[in-house]
C-alpha cells in the first residue's frame, strides 16, 4: 500500500490492516503458501462466484482470530 493511501485510512482501518500483516507475519511457510494458493484459486473464478463467496466469508476472518485469541488468554 502507498503512503498516500495510508494517510488517507482512519485509524480504525490503520489497525485492522496492522493486525491483518500480524496475523499473516505469524503464520507458518506451509500456511502462508496455502493462503497463496487460495487466493490463486480465487482469482480464477468467475466474477459472480467470487463475490458470493466474499459475502459468504465477509466476516468469518475477524470472528475466528478473536475466537483464537480468547482461547489463548
Amino acid at each position: 500500500m502507498r503512503f498516500k493511501d495510508w494517510q488517507k485510512k482512519s485509524s480504525e482501518e490503520r489497525g485492522k490492516i496492522r493486525n491483518r500483516f500480524k496475523e499473516f507475519q505469524s503464520l507458518t511457510g506451509e500456511e502462508k503458501q496455502a493462503l497463496r494458493e487460495s487466493r490463486e484459486k480465487l482469482k480464477q473464478l468467475s466474477p459472480e462466484e467470487q463475490k458470493r463467496l466474499r459475502e459468504r466469508f465477509k466476516n468469518r476472518a475477524p470472528r475466528e482470530s478473536q475466537n483464537l485469541r480468547q482461547q489463548t488468554n
